[in-house]
């Protein structure tokens, strides 16, 4: 079982798009001379770059593993056999609990307890797990090939 996904591939257009404008906009600056303008928006411009790009790499799950790639390049790797825990986390935590927020399908190398997913949670993105945007498609092509229980946390009716 093989699959190849962007990790959320309307943020990271939405992203480049902003990043670049933001890039035009700081080269506008700085030729009518308003230097510090220039810098606010080229750094505002590469940090929605950053982000565009992150959201822009694949994650890649094969059958020795998942794998976070950027432009090729392997960013991190849980081999199938490290591989403890896969689910589906709701962002939004407050309030109405019919609203999930933005679903996220997440691979980690250790089990988490309740408290450390909502903990996970609050202090989005992971630095220790790969992820990618949820939708039914993906969670279909995870479930056949992680073959177990996902974990869901503020995930609705279990996704």
């Amino acid at each position: 079982m093989t699959g190849s996904y962007r990790v959320n591939g309307l943020t990271s257009v939405v992203s480049f798009l902003t990043g670049g404008i933001l890039t035009v906009m700081a080269v506008v600056a700085f030729t009518l001379g308003r230097y510090w303008l220039a810098a606010l928006f080229l750094l505002l411009g590469i940090a929605f770059l950053a982000v565009g790009f992150l959201n822009a790499s694949r994650i890649r799950l094969e059958d020795r593993g998942v794998t976070r790639t950027l432009l090729g390049r392997k960013l991190r790797e849980i081999p199938r056999g490290c591989l403890r825990e896969v689910g589906v986390v709701g962002l939004r935590v407050f309030g109405d609990k019919e609203k999930t927020g933005t679903k996220y399908i997440y691979f980690s190398d250790h089990e988490m307890d309740e408290k450390e997913r909502f903990q996970m949670c609050l202090s989005w993105p992971p630095k220790d797990a790969i992820y990618m945007a949820w939708s039914p498609k993906r969670q279909n092509a995870v479930q056949m090939f992680w073959q177990g229980e996902l974990a869901f946390c503020n995930a609705g009716e279990e996704a």
